[in-house]
């Protein structure tokens, strides 16, 4: 069964209303904390000219200290935001 929010967001996109020409590259880690290999390769590519595009998915809570250090040197979003679901229809790189 498809949510309403999920055929929203899909219209949105589709519609060209989030389209940017610049492709979007998403990291993650381990669904507990950050501090491994996910996070050991994002910050190496914030040196690169594509780490405007670059964020960093967080799974744990915002509260957690791993989400604040993270936010403080580039773009960290929440798994369960619509911004995420924006950039997971858009990106052209998961890892």
């Amino acid at each position: 069964l498809v949510s309403f929010s999920s055929i929203i967001i899909r219209l949105l996109f589709y519609a060209g209303l989030y389209a940017h020409k610049k492709p979007i590259w998403i990291f993650s880690d381990r669904g507990v904390s950050a501090g491994d290999n996910g996070e050991a390769l994002y910050r190496y590519m914030l040196d690169k000219p594509e780490s405007k595009n670059a964020y960093f998915v967080f799974a744990v809570s915002k509260k957690s200290p791993d989400y604040e250090r993270l936010s403080k040197i580039g773009n960290v979003v929440d798994i369960q935001s619509f911004k995420y679901k924006m950039l997971h229809l858009r990106s052209s790189m998961i890892i």
